[in-house]
């Protein structure tokens, strides 16, 4: 049978601080939501502009309206724009760290409970978000507007042999020559003797075993 790490045992699916929009959203469901009036017509209009902001994140024109679309929720909702903004922000912010690497939606669900302590209503409203129809969707623009690094195409080496001219030894010096190709056109050659070649291996090596070794620790998931 599956159980959670309690809560002052595992780090929530945004890390270890709390970001101060995920604090604001947090205080206005909490603290403030009366005073606010965010029912849930309100948060679930604010929904449909986060979803329309992740599908239309690459079309700049269509971006615009949605300053626009905030302030008529606002007035719709009868809540002052920076109120709206505000919210509008923090669940942006909560839709697309739960985008960001492969978290189990149990976790999520968890998380937004037991550390934010959110309303239950607006958390079911937030996974059918995150988990319905347009999530492929919205998952690809927004993997679209990720950072990208170049990735090596292809990799070409060779040995090549000089013969030492020391006048204490003589002898054969081999030298490893690697030619890499970037995915963006980029090519990289590096040269290095045999020593330099094989502390490269071992750093290499070491920083996979660390990584794989962060990624089995249990306070990144689920434990029986």
């Amino acid at each position: 049978m599956s159980s959670y790490l309690t809560t002052s045992t595992r780090t929530p699916f945004w890390g270890y601080r709390t970001p101060a929009e995920f604090k604001y959203v947090q205080k206005v469901f909490n603290d403030d939501m009366k005073n606010f009036a965010i029912t849930k017509a309100c948060y679930r209009d604010i929904f449909k502009v986060v979803v329309f902001s992740f599908e239309n994140l690459n079309n700049e024109s269509e971006l615009k309206l949605v300053e626009k679309k905030i302030d008529d929720t606002s007035k719709k909702h009868s809540i002052s724009y920076n109120i709206m903004i505000s919210l509008y922000t923090g669940i942006y912010k909560l839709i697309k760290y739960s985008k960001r690497s492969s978290i189990k939606q149990d976790t999520i669900k968890a998380d937004l409970l037991d550390f934010l302590k959110l309303p239950e209503e607006f958390v079911s409203d937030f996974m059918m978000v995150i988990t319905g129809h347009r999530r492929e969707y919205m998952e690809k623009n927004l993997s679209l507007n990720y950072p990208k690094y170049p990735v090596i195409a292809s990799i070409n080496w060779r040995i090549d042999v000089s013969i030492s001219s020391s006048s204490v030894t003589r002898g054969l010096v081999p030298t490893i020559t690697l030619k890499m190709e970037l995915s963006d056109g980029r090519i990289k050659t590096l040269e290095m003797d045999v020593p330099m070649f094989h502390l490269i291996r071992f750093n290499v090596a070491l920083v996979l075993k660390e990584m794989s070794d962060n990624h089995n620790r249990h306070i990144f998931k689920l434990t029986d």
